[in-house]
């Protein structure tokens, strides 16, 4: 990863403005958060109003200290209401992952492919990534669209903590030939 001497930064779509979180973000994160139906094919599903509020209140505090990675909030230009957010993350000690998740009335727009591809351009081009992963449980089907919409493929499935896991990838010089077919 080149480093990069400005901290995250906001973006933009032709709909959408991606910005870093904020210590007012808490509050629609947790709400966003104790959605059963948002947080069907999260582990561990949807969280209680108190345990929602701390996971986005620690979520918060975390994300400042990442000065490249993290969470942006996902901003419709029309109107400034927030949607959802998207992130780049450490997974683990080799792979940065892309995610999102959504406020229900965002679904089914192309916000998440939106507001990831532009992610992912951050990535590749700025941070100059090899490689950006995402993991998903076999039953989120949608989002597993969304992935395979940005041309990250599935690469394996493995079992952790009980559950079946789908681990999807994209190279930088797949995501470079892609660009250029459009």
């Amino acid at each position: 990863m080149r480093i990069l001497k400005d901290v995250r930064r906001d973006f933009h779509t032709p709909r959408l403005h991606l910005r870093p979180l904020g210590p007012g973000d808490a509050t629609w994160m947790a709400a966003l958060n104790s959605d059963p139906e948002v947080m069907r094919c999260i582990p561990g599903g949807a969280r209680s109003p108190e345990l929602a509020r701390r996971d986005a209140d620690d979520r918060v505090f975390l994300d400042q200290r990442s000065p490249h990675l993290g969470l942006w909030a996902i901003e419709d230009l029309a109107g400034g209401e927030i949607l959802g957010w998207v992130a780049l993350i450490k997974l683990n000690i080799d792979d940065i992952e892309v995610g999102y998740r959504l406020r229900r009335p965002s679904w089914g727009r192309g916000i998440a492919t939106e507001a990831a591809a532009r992610i992912l351009e951050y990535g590749f081009s700025d941070l100059e990534l090899d490689r950006i992963v995402a993991v998903t449980l076999p039953e989120n089907t949608a989002s597993e669209r969304v992935l395979a919409k940005l041309g990250l493929r599935l690469e394996r499935s493995y079992q952790q903590e009980g559950l079946e896991w789908h681990y999807f990838a994209i190279r930088r010089e797949e995501w470079e030939s892609r660009r250029q077919v459009r």
